[in-house]
This record gives C-alpha cells, sequence and structure tokens, in this order.
C-alpha cells in the first residue's frame, strides 16, 4: 500500500503539514497553500449526492480567509473539483 501523499508543487511545505497532505485537516487545498500563513482548518465536510463539500479557513498575512472545495466523486475517486472563494472573515488583529 502506498504512503502518504507528498505535496510536491508547495514551495512552502510548513503550509501543507511538513510537506504531507494527510496530516492537514485542509488537506483538500496544500497545492495552492503556499501563502497560507499556517496549515489551513477543515470547518465541515458533507457529501450530498456524490459530490464532497469541504469548507474550510485559513491566514494570509494576519487575515483569516474562508473557502469551499466542492469534489465529485465517480466510483470512489476524484472526477472533478469546483474552488469557491468565500473571501476575508475578519482582519489582522
Amino acid at each position: 500500500m502506498p504512503g502518504p501523499t507528498p505535496c510536491r508543487r508547495t514551495p512552502r511545505r510548513q503550509a501543507c503539514g511538513g510537506g504531507r497532505c494527510d496530516r492537514n485537516p485542509g488537506g483538500l487545498a496544500c497545492p495552492t497553500a503556499d501563502h497560507f500563513d499556517g496549515p489551513s482548518q477543515t470547518l465541515q465536510i458533507a457529501e450530498v449526492d456524490g459530490t464532497v463539500l469541504h469548507r474550510y479557513e485559513y491566514r494570509v498575512d494576519g487575515t483569516r480567509w474562508r473557502n469551499v472545495e466542492a469534489s465529485r466523486v465517480v466510483g470512489g475517486r476524484v472526477a472533478a473539483v469546483e474552488v469557491y472563494f468565500g473571501g476575508a472573515v475578519d482582519a489582522p488583529s
């Protein structure tokens, strides 16, 4: 059985749980997380009619942001992913 999936496209690997997607609860977002201040945090995961909805938040330059990813699963495999950018939740303190 293969090991954890490395996040090869992330130059700043600490944003992706040390370079391993399975160490980050928001791991679905890690290939583009190189600009995050740290790991993202999963807020909700729900499955609706074969689509997995993943709502997560992260910080960039101290500001908290939220997004949702909708992953369509067919035959146990991800067939499509759509990302909805929610915007800033609050300003840095």
